[in-house]
């Protein structure tokens, strides 16, 4: 039998869904929520409803939440909310404000390393170039 963690994985996608919170202070709650098996709490982490919504509907609402878990992906509850902005901005293309929305950039940077240092940039690659060239 599968098992994720704390839960059974032996249901139906369509039998799950994920609260997500409006009242919070940061934006990113509106995006990752709490897992429920209908309407028990299944586990003490949070979950990216973009993935989850994304994998349900992408392999349809019979598939086991099993098949799809790996593909969905989940934090524990202290995770910082900057982790949670990186991972919508990179996977999901949502910026949900933070240190560097307003310069269009990822979250959690406020400036490339590349545009701070444009020789680390160009030397890094020539170094990577040499040795993954054979």
């Amino acid at each position: 039998m599968a098992s994720f963690g704390c839960f059974d994985l032996q249901f139906p996608a369509s039998e799950f869904e994920i609260r997500v919170s409006n009242s919070t202070s940061s934006q990113v709650w509106r995006f990752f929520g709490d897992l429920y098996h209908r309407g028990n709490l299944v586990c003490d982490r949070v979950y990216c409803s973009p993935c989850f919504e994304n994998q349900r509907m992408g392999e349809g609402l019979n598939y086991y939440l099993g098949a799809l878990m790996p593909r969905i992906k989940h934090y524990a509850k202290s995770v910082s909310t900057g982790n949670l902005a990186i991972h919508l901005y990179d996977k999901h293309n949502i910026a949900t404000g933070g240190p560097s929305s307003s310069l269009g950039g990822r979250p959690g940077r406020s400036r490339s390393r590349s545009k701070l240092y444009p020789a680390f940039n160009s030397s890094l690659h020539i170094i990577l170039s040499i040795i993954f060239r054979y």
